[in-house]
């Protein structure tokens, strides 16, 4: 009889175990692909004193979230992403770097349409009503766009703001 190993592919984003902690304020959190770690209560975001969060309420209702119920009916939900910084070290700098890489694909991408319509980066910034040192930064890579300042380059730039986003 041979053994057949199934991989999930989404593993690093499944959690399939919570335990609770009382004493230390922290919970226990596994993932599909082994990956394990506590995280502090204080260090959720949305979770205070005032709403009563009581630990006999988590949950996972899902493999993609905790779910923290509070006294008064209502709940906080903790995304998959943020429990995995306390599962695995690295998944923080690898996420860095994805959105290093990002930034910087898509600076070239505005500045290469930005180029190819003849235009500065003084014009381009005083068409899409943004100071010249945010394209500067953008074409660097040094920041993201907001969504309003990225509609906005394309609009000045004539393209959809798709376009910037992708190769096609």
């Amino acid at each position: 009889m041979s053994t057949k190993v199934v991989k999930l592919s989404q593993a690093k984003q499944m959690m399939t175990y919570l335990e609770i902690d009382k004493e230390e304020s922290r919970i226990l959190v596994r993932f599909a692909d082994g990956k394990e770690g506590w995280v502090p209560i204080e260090e959720i975001e949305g979770l205070s004193p005032q709403k009563n969060l009581t630990l006999e309420e988590v949950a996972l209702p899902n493999p993609y979230e905790i779910e923290i119920g509070a006294k008064n009916g209502e709940s906080v939900k903790v995304p998959w992403d943020f429990t995995r910084h306390y599962c695995d070290k690295s998944y923080k700098d690898k996420e860095i770097d994805e959105r290093d890489q990002g930034r910087s694909i898509l600076g070239k991408r505005i500045a290469r349409t930005r180029k190819t319509h003849g235009l500065t980066q003084a014009e381009l910034a005083e068409a899409a009503g943004v100071g010249r040192v945010t394209i500067s930064r953008l074409e660097n890579g040094e920041q993201s766009p907001r969504y309003q300042t990225l509609k906005e380059l394309a609009e000045a730039l004539g393209v959809d703001a798709a376009q910037l986003l992708t190769d096609k």
